[in-house]
C-alpha cells in the first residue's frame, strides 16, 4: 500500500459531495471497519475519476487502521508492521487530506449504512491530527460513536470499541461534553435492562463497560440483580460460560452496593454453576470424567476465593470436602479414559510443518487451543529416567564435580560426583537434578523454535486477537487470583504481539503471587514472622516446594515452574528478572521468554472455567465464532 495516494492531488469539499462513497457501502456489513475498508478499496478500483479514486482510497486507508480504544494517547496503529515497512498511518496525512476528512466528517449521515462508524472514525482522526485541535471534532466523534446501536450484531463487530472510545473521549473533553456522558449511561443502562438470554453476552459486556468507565454508580444493586437474574437463567439452561460470566460480574456490582453477603452468595452460585455443569456432562450421552473433573476443579478454585470469615454462613468448608472427594474420584476414573499417545522422533522441519498445520485454518478459539496443546506439560519422571540413563551411559562424566556458571561468569550451582550404585544417594540426586535441567533446557529451545514460534506466526497471520480478549481469558482462568486479570491479560497480549520481554517481566511476579495465593487459600503459611512481629513473604522456591503445590497444580506443572523460575542450575528466571541480571542478548534471543509466555497461556486453559477467551465465543462466523 503506498504511504500516500497521489500526494500532489489536493481534494476539495466538492470531491466528497460528488464521490460515490455511499454506493460503496450499500452491500457491506456495516459494523466492522475492516469491511468498510475493503468496500472502499473495491470501489476505488472501479471508478475512473482520479479524484474520486483518491477520496475512496483515503477512506479505505483510514478505516484500515488498527483500533486501540483503550489507549487514550494512541488509539490507532498501522494495520501491518514488518521489517520492510508499515501500512498507512496518521503520519501519512497531508494538510489537504486532513481538511478533506474534516469536511467529510461533518457531512457523513449517520443514518446511512455504515455511517456511524465512518463518521466517528473521520471525526476522531481529525481531532487527533488537526492543529490546533478543535473540541468540536471530538464531540462529533462522540455523537457518531454513540449512534451505533447497542445490539448483539453491532457488538460482534466494532460496536464495543466505538462506545469505549466515545466514553474515553468524553473524559478527555471535560465540561465541554455537556450531558453526553449521562445520556450514554442512560442508553447503556436501558440496553442492559432489556437484555435477554437470546442476547447471550451483550448484557454482561454492557455491565463491564459501565464498570470500566465508572458508570452506574448510583444504581449498583439494580445492575447486580439484573446480572444475577440472567446468570441464574443461563445456569438453569446449563449454558455454563455465560452463567459464570454474569454471576462473576454480579459479584462486582453487589460489592459496589455494599452488600458483601450477596457478593459472596454470587461467588458460591458461580461455583455451583460448574458443579451443575459436571453433573450435566456425566448424565449426557457423552459422559467424561476428565471434563467433569475439570469443571469440579473450577468450582473448587472459585469456592477457595471466598474469605474464611464468610465461609461458615455459606457452608463452604463442608462443600469443599465433598467436591474435593468427588474430584479425586473423577481424576482416578479419567485415567482409564485416556488414549495413549505414541511419540516419535522428528526433525525440526517436520516440527515446524506440524505446528503450523495444527494451528492453521481453525477458528480463533480452536487455534489458540491448538497452540497450547502442541505439547503436554513436561513429564519430570520421564526426564529423570533420561537423566539417569545419560549418567549411566557416560559414567566418566559423572565422576567429577561440575560447576554451573551464569552467562556473566558467576558460580550459581555446583554438581557433585555421582556414583549411581544400587542405591541412589543424596549426592546422586543432585547430579540427576542438574542433568534433568540440562535436558529441559534443550527441550525448551527445540520446542520454542520448532513449534511455538511457527504456530504463533500462523495464529497472528490468520487472526487478530485484542488485548481485551486475553484479559477475558485471564478472567476465565480459575488459577488467576482476584484482581490480577488485567496484569495477566496484558502479559499474554504482549507475548502475542511479539513483546516477550514485557510479557516475561509481567509474568514472573504474577506467577509467584499466583502460587502464594492458592497455597494461602489451602491453609499454607506463606509468610515469615520475626520476633518483632514483622511479616515478610516467603519466596517462590519455598512455595513450590510445599506438597500442597503438587496437589493444587500437579507435579508436572510444579516441575515446569521450578525449572523455569527458581532452580539455580536452570533458567532461574525469578532471580534473574528480579535482580536485573538479564542482559539484551538473553532477553531478546533466549527461548525462555517465549516459552514462559506459552506456559502462562497453557496455564490459563489448564485451569480455565471453559477454556475460552472473552470475545472469541461471540466472534462473527467468518472469524470462527
Amino acid at each position: 500500500m503506498p504511504r500516500r495516494h497521489c500526494p500532489d492531488l489536493i481534494l476539495t469539499p466538492q470531491d466528497f459531495d460528488n464521490c460515490p462513497w455511499q454506493d460503496a457501502l450499500s452491500e457491506v456489513r456495516p459494523w466492522k471497519y475492516r469491511f468498510l475498508s475493503d468496500a472502499f478499496l473495491k470501489a476505488a478500483e472501479a471508478v475512473e475519476d482520479e479524484r474520486h479514486a483518491k477520496a475512496l482510497r483515503l477512506f479505505a486507508y483510514v478505516c484500515s487502521l488498527k483500533f486501540l480504544p483503550d489507549k487514550a494517547a494512541e488509539p490507532y496503529a498501522p494495520a501491518l508492521v514488518s521489517a520492510a515497512g508499515r501500512s498507512f498511518f496518521l503520519d501519512d496525512l497531508g494538510d489537504g487530506d486532513i481538511a478533506f476528512l474534516a469536511h467529510a466528517a461533518a457531512n457523513v449521515d449517520t443514518d446511512v449504512r455504515g455511517g456511524p462508524l465512518l463518521k466517528g472514525r473521520l471525526a476522531d482522526i481529525v481531532w487527533l491530527v488537526q492543529k490546533p485541535r478543535s473540541v468540536d471534532s471530538a464531540l462529533l466523534a462522540i455523537d457518531s460513536y454513540r449512534a451505533v446501536p447497542l445490539t448483539v450484531e453491532t457488538w460482534l463487530g466494532d460496536g464495543l470499541d466505538c462506545w469505549n472510545r466515545a466514553l474515553r473521549l468524553a473524559r478527555l473533553c471535560g465540561a465541554a461534553i455537556g450531558d453526553r456522558r449521562s445520556r450514554m449511561e442512560d442508553s447503556i443502562m436501558a440496553a442492559l435492562e432489556s437484555a435477554t438470554l437470546e442476547d447471550r453476552f451483550l448484557g454482561v459486556k454492557l455491565a463491564e463497560l459501565m464498570r470500566s468507565h465508572g458508570l452506574g454508580e448510583d444504581q449498583p444493586r439494580t445492575i447486580a440483580e439484573k446480572l444475577e437474574t440472567l446468570g441464574r437463567k443461563f445456569d438453569d439452561a446449563r449454558d455454563l460460560l455465560p452463567a459464570e460470566r454474569y454471576l462473576r460480574e454480579a459479584v462486582h456490582w453487589f460489592k459496589a452496593s455494599g452488600d458483601e453477603s450477596a457478593a459472596m452468595a454470587m461467588t458460591a452460585a458461580k461455583a455451583e454453576s460448574w458443579v451443575n455443569g459436571a453433573d450435566h456432562r456425566m448424565s449426557s450421552d457423552d459422559p467424561s470424567h476428565a471434563v467433569a473433573a475439570e469443571f469440579l476443579g473450577n468450582a473448587i478454585q472459585i469456592y477457595r476465593t471466598i474469605p474464611h470469615a464468610r465461609r461458615d454462613e455459606l457452608h463452604v468448608n463442608e462443600r469443599l470436602k465433598t467436591l474435593e472427594a468427588r474430584l479425586r474420584d473423577y481424576r482416578r476414573r479419567a485415567v482409564d479414559e485416556l488414549t495413549p499417545t505414541k511419540l516419535s522422533g522428528i526433525d525440526a522441519s517436520e516440527m515446524v510443518r506440524r505446528a503450523q498445520e495444527a494451528v492453521g485454518g481453525l477458528p480463533k478459539l480452536d487455534a489458540i487451543k491448538a497452540l497450547v496443546n502442541l505439547q503436554p506439560w513436561t513429564d519430570p519422571g520421564r526426564l529423570r529416567d533420561r537423566a539417569i540413563k545419560r549418567l549411566r551411559d557416560y559414567p566418566l562424566q559423572a565422576l567429577f564435580p561440575r560447576r554451573v556458571l551464569s552467562t556473566d561468569g558467576r558460580l550459581v550451582a555446583w554438581e557433585p560426583p555421582a556414583m549411581l550404585g544400587d542405591e541412589i544417594t543424596d549426592s546422586d540426586e543432585v547430579a540427576i537434578r542438574h542433568r534433568m535441567l540440562d535436558e529441559y533446557e534443550h527441550l525448551v529451545g527445540l520446542f520454542t523454535s520448532g513449534s511455538i514460534l511457527p504456530a504463533l506466526e500462523t495464529l497472528r497471520l490468520e487472526h487478530r486477537i485484542r488485548e481485551g480478549e486475553f484479559v477475558g481469558l485471564a478472567q476465565q482462568a480459575a488459577i488467576v487470583p482476584p484482581g490480577r486479570d488485567l496484569l495477566f491479560g496484558k502479559a499474554l497480549f504482549a507475548g502475542y504481539d511479539s513483546d516477550y520481554v514485557t510479557a516475561l517481566h509481567l509474568l514472573v511476579p504474577q506467577i509467584e503471587n499466583m502460587a502464594r495465593f492458592h497455597l494461602s487459600q489451602a491453609g499454607v503459611e506463606t509468610r515469615h514472622r520475626d520476633r518483632s512481629g514483622i511479616e515478610t513473604e516467603k519466596g517462590l522456591r519455598f512455595l513450590l516446594a510445599q506438597p500442597e503445590s503438587s496437589e493444587i497444580l500437579g507435579s508436572d506443572i510444579v516441575f515446569e515452574l521450578s525449572a523455569l523460575f527458581v532452580e539455580p542450575g536452570g533458567a532461574n528466571l525469578r532471580n534473574v528478572v528480579s535482580h536485573g541480571l538479564m542482559d539484551d542478548e538473553e532477553a531478546f534471543r533466549s527461548a525462555y521468554p517465549v516459552y514462559t509466555w506459552w506456559v502462562a497461556l497453557k496455564l490459563m486453559f489448564a485451569f480455565s472455567r471453559r477454556s475460552a477467551p472473552a470475545g472469541t465465543e461471540e466472534a462473527p462466523p467468518d472469524e470462527g465464532g
